[in-house]
């Protein structure tokens, strides 16, 4: 898990700056990489794997996927045709729009939790177990399921038509423009119902999870450097119901041999 982050936050930087010619140097990639992996080892050894882990994983999730269309449009406007004007001018215009998706998603996640906040909260979570569900597919209408992949990617199309060059990834454009707004729209969604969660748990004195409580720690066990980067809690071996039981006949020999 802490080397997938570290993965990410090396990639961030590059794919997202490298395409248009632009060197970020060495502090980008540090910080990326220092503040991913930092998220990941977190994740692995001292998390709840709840909420707030949760919250974290899709904000980085929304950063990797920003950086690919970035470096994508980089790559098709700047290094295939050598406009590098055209290349920032489409990433902007596509960033506009991927931002407007991301709002529309937290616009239909807040919806969703205020139309029936119980039932809401039946779906999302298991308040016996305090364990969280998967968020089910949020509502999407037909005139933001034709604004989310064609009016984001709009600016792309006709500055690719307008231009009068085409190529296999200039086709492809349009579609990974779509994929990454939908993800934004999906991810501005799940982000406002993880935060209400975690408002939920603090007013109420929960703490939710992904997994049981004991799977994730008899999971961190078995994990290098989790005797000095896990919580003490988490590497206690739970006792046994045989142990009592043992005791407690041991307890009645004792007596036996007394009388």
């Amino acid at each position: 898990m802490a080397l997938t982050y570290l993965g990410m936050g090396i990639t961030i930087p590059f794919a997202a700056l490298a395409p248009y010619g632009i060197e970020p140097g060495i502090w980008a990639y540090t910080a990326f990489a220092a503040a991913a992996g930092m998220f990941g080892a977190w994740e692995q050894y001292r998390s709840r794997q709840g909420t707030l882990s949760s919250m974290g994983g899709n904000i980085w999730v929304t950063l990797l996927v920003l950086s690919i269309v970035l470096g994508c449009i980089g790559a098709c406007f700047s290094i295939l045709m050598g406009a590098a004007e055209l290349a920032v001018r489409v990433a902007l215009y596509s960033l506009v729009g991927m931002a407007l998706a991301g709002l529309i998603g937290v616009r239909n996640g807040r919806l969703a939790m205020s139309a029936n906040p119980e039932a809401w909260l039946q779906q999302r979570v298991d308040l016996k177990q305090q364990l969280l569900k998967h968020a089910p597919p949020p509502p999407v209408s037909t005139w933001q399921k034709l604004l989310i992949p064609l009016g984001i990617g709009g600016a792309a199309i006709v500055d690719a038509l307008g231009f009068g060059r085409f190529s296999l990834l200039l086709l492809l454009l349009p579609l990974l423009l779509a994929i990454a707004t939908f993800t934004m729209f999906k991810c501005g969604a799940e982000i406002t119902q993880l935060w209400q969660l975690r408002k939920y748990e603090r007013q109420h004195g929960l703490h939710f999870s992904r997994f049981p409580l004991a799977a994730i720690r008899e999971q961190r066990r078995q994990l290098p450097l989790a005797r000095w980067l896990c919580h003490p809690e988490a590497l206690a071996t739970p006792a046994t119901p045989e142990a009592p039981a043992a005791s407690t006949s041991a307890g009645k020999k004792r007596r036996r041999t007394k009388k």
